[in-house]
């Protein structure tokens, strides 16, 4: 038994300086037998896991998407951030008190809504991946300071909420720079003089064009943003690169269409950006 569990773990950076165990990517290089063993037995226990574990305490739940989480996500993080009172006057009106003037700390009650959490849902609060974000009202100080206190990091409100931002600026163009350079870093990985014209067709359609689909299936990118994207995946087709130059015979409208068309069936990313859109009405 102990050969079958025996694995090989294997470290990989994922930056060229990783100082901590979380900038590995950890890969387990197990036995196949083990894997065979592990497959049955998730085969045998879906038929009861059901009936200990519930819907709520997952992170997929069946038949939903688990876009319609980072929709919930960003509409309360929206609706945090909106003004309530009106431009150049607040609402007043007669307030029934029900209960006593709040006295004392507030921080232990805050730091008692983690453990609120585990008792609710099962889960423990991760610290080094949880964030705190405070008005920009609030002096800077204060946030960090209020921040090591509860023992989170102080963000300046550009945490990701699965892997989208939780708030929407109107410069969309830096909010979602970090596409274009998830598309040149998998350019860069790739030496194109060495894939042949179907390799590069498969890794255009399944990698490159497929890395922004998440993000625009929520959000309208900027059409300049989305122009320079294109423009890597054209020059990579062609086998164009800072240092060495070739010729594009086909623009890339064309080698948008279809094969039927005559094109190489890419995708507009500007058009399906619109189509992803309009799933959600």
């Amino acid at each position: 038994m102990c050969r079958i569990k025996t694995t090989m773990i294997c470290l990989i950076p994922k930056s060229f300086v990783a100082v901590r165990v979380t900038n590995y990517r950890l890969i387990s290089l197990c036995n196949v037998v083990y894997k065979i063993v592990a497959k049955t037995m998730a085969n045998r226990l879906r038929s009861v896991i059901g009936e200990v574990v519930s819907d709520n305490q997952s992170a997929f739940v069946p038949r939903r998407l688990i876009l319609e989480n980072s929709i919930i996500g960003f509409e309360c993080m929206h609706a945090l951030q909106s003004k309530k009172g009106k431009s150049g006057s607040s609402v007043c009106g007669s307030i029934s008190s029900t209960r006593g003037l709040c006295q004392g700390d507030p921080l232990p009650a805050i730091r008692r809504i983690p453990d609120v959490y585990f008792k609710a849902l099962g889960q423990l609060v991760n610290y080094e991946k949880s964030g705190m974000c405070v008005s920009r009202s609030v002096p800077q100080a204060e946030g960090a300071h209020l921040a090591s206190l509860i023992g989170v990091c102080h963000v300046r409100c550009h945490e990701r909420y699965l892997g989208l931002p939780s708030f929407a600026r109107r410069n969309k163009r830096q909010l979602f720079k970090n596409i274009k350079d998830l598309v040149w870093d998998k350019i860069k990985g790739w030496r194109s003089s060495l894939l042949s014209v179907g390799g590069k067709e498969v890794l255009l359609k399944a990698i490159l064009q497929a890395i922004p689909t998440y993000s625009m299936s929520l959000f309208q990118l900027s059409k300049s943003l989305i122009r320079e994207i294109q423009r890597l995946c054209y020059r990579f087709w062609w086998g164009t690169s800072d240092f060495v130059r070739h010729i594009h015979w086909a623009f890339w409208m064309k080698l948008s269409k279809s094969k039927d068309d005559g094109g190489m069936g890419f995708r507009d990313l500007i058009a399906f950006n619109q189509a992803l859109l309009a799933i959600q009405g």
